[in-house]
């Protein structure tokens, strides 16, 4: 027989069930309040202790200088040897003073704390691809990360497998050492920081690099060819002078005289889109400010599709849909504006491309950057554990301004983004001259993508993952921002 509960169980039930209620609640208050405090103190610390080692980093470098206009040839194995030990003081510093400022009970609150700064320990959580976009941005709880580590990563620390050294500067531990500053002041962070914050997830934008910049810019410059130009200036002619109908039928005239090479070309193939679409005979321009969807068909789509839409083994994805990406509990969704994926499975992304329409907010913007070149990384990092050396393209829209971007990994945790040309996208016929520019950047960003996906069909014969311990984990939910006002 089953027995009633008295009303004094009843009472003790409830004491019990929301008394742990209560607790919890109030461990996780102490938990933030723990962390807050440990950010503040180590923030103010790490500052004094850079701008102490700034000073003897420049006394070193004036005292190399000197040594230089001596003895060079002498001289030049012991100066290097100082330079790496001055590097090494340095972070031996820097470790000394951090378990310095820790206590027993330091440790005991830290390790007990659910930090939220690491990735699934599921090695295929990589195999897809992952995005901020998904994230509920309502949420004003502060996420908090652990200031011993970082975002991201259960060690930060390089291996010492790769580094970028340039006469005989170690770039990679210097980018580093600015990597963990920002670590400890992400607090006070906004969107206007978003190198700061993308620094967190070991993307780089630094004037150090800016030798691998020049070296990937020429290997990917594309021009076009003397037909292709004559294209686009004819067409310009027709554009300008001719309705929609005149047009069309001059474009069908030069199918049928051009050579096989010009109708082959993507710049062809634009024109046509845009025939099709009429919307540059629109008067006036059409500007929805309340409808990005309508202003990506009419604007983006003609231009993207001409470019990517044709890849074998790829299929691009519009209107925000939901792609989910890897296997199992690992699946995860991405829902950029515009992507590229592969056709076989696993899904893997090789272009993305995040749009704002006229009139968005500059916060919005801001948003976007940061959002764009985090999903470029987690897409990456999809493609190098699975034992793919490719690229990953990243299109950043706002307005009619655009920008083209390609990302890889050349050293250790150093994610390099390659800026490979900007143009303004058409919103008048009288524009069709500005093709000229905005092909090349293009070109370039197809013959990569085209790269990457010959790279992924040849995965079969090439199981061992390359790169694998230069990947860094994501910090893959925004940072505790101050939301600043528009």
């Amino acid at each position: 027989m089953s027995k009633e509960w008295t009303a004094g169980e009843h009472i003790q039930f409830e004491d019990d069930f929301f008394g742990q209620q209560d607790a919890n609640r109030k461990l996780e208050k102490t938990r933030r309040k723990v962390h807050q405090v440990v950010d503040h103190v180590m923030s103010k610390r790490q500052r004094l202790r850079y701008q102490e080692e700034g000073l003897a980093l420049n006394k070193s470098l004036a005292q190399t200088r000197s040594d230089e206009d001596g003895d060079v040839e002498d001289n030049g194995d012991r100066r290097h040897q100082r330079q790496q030990q001055n590097q090494q003081h340095l972070y031996q510093d820097e470790e000394g003073e951090r378990l310095s400022t820790r206590t027993v009970e330091d440790d005991r609150t830290i390790h007990s704390l659910d930090l939220l700064s690491s990735d699934s320990v599921d090695p295929d959580y990589y195999a897809g691809n992952v995005s901020v976009s998904s994230v509920d941005f309502s949420d004003i709880t502060p996420l908090l990360m652990d200031f011993l580590v970082g975002p991201g990563s259960v060690n930060a620390n390089p291996s010492g497998e790769s580094f970028y050294i340039v006469d005989g500067v170690n770039v990679s531990k210097t980018l580093f050492a600015l990597r963990k500053e920002n670590v400890l002041t992400h607090t006070s962070m906004t969107y206007a920081d978003g190198h700061d914050i993308l620094s967190l997830n070991f993307i780089f934008f630094d004037k150090r690099l800016g030798p691998l910049l020049d070296e990937r810019r020429k290997r990917w410059s594309k021009n076009l060819t003397e037909e292709e130009s004559g294209l686009v200036v004819k067409m310009a002619g027709e554009f300008c002078g001719k309705e929609f109908d005149e047009c069309e039928l001059a474009m069908r005239q030069l199918s049928g005289i051009a050579p096989a090479t010009v109708l082959r070309s993507r710049i062809y193939s634009y024109i046509l889109n845009l025939l099709s679409s009429r919307f540059l005979w629109q008067t006036p321009p059409f500007f929805d400010r309340t409808n990005e969807d309508t202003f990506t068909d009419r604007y983006y789509r003609p231009w993207i599709n001409a470019f990517f839409g044709d890849l074998d083994g790829a299929t691009l994805h519009w209107g925000r849909d939901r792609l989910e990406c890897g296997d199992g509990i690992s699946q995860e969704v991405l829902i950029p504006d515009v992507m590229l994926t592969t056709t076989q499975q696993p899904s893997r992304t090789v272009l993305l491309c995040e749009i704002k329409k006229v009139g968005s907010s500059q916060q919005d913007k801001q948003r976007d950057v940061v959002k764009l070149f985090t999903e470029m990384k987690r897409s990456l990092d999809g493609l190098l554990r699975a034992g793919v050396e490719g690229k990953v393209i990243g299109i950043i829209g706002q307005d009619f301004r655009v920008e083209v971007w390609m990302m890889d990994l050349p050293y250790e945790a150093i994610y390099l983004p390659t800026h490979l040309g900007s143009f303004d996208i058409l919103f008048s016929r009288f524009q069709i001259g500005s093709v000229l520019a905005m092909a090349p950047p293009l070109l370039a960003a197809r013959e990569i993508v085209k790269s990457t996906l010959e790279d992924i069909k040849a995965l079969g014969r090439r199981r061992r993952p390359m790169k694998e311990s230069w990947v860094r984990g994501t910090f893959n939910v925004q940072p505790n921002v101050i939301l600043s006002p528009d």
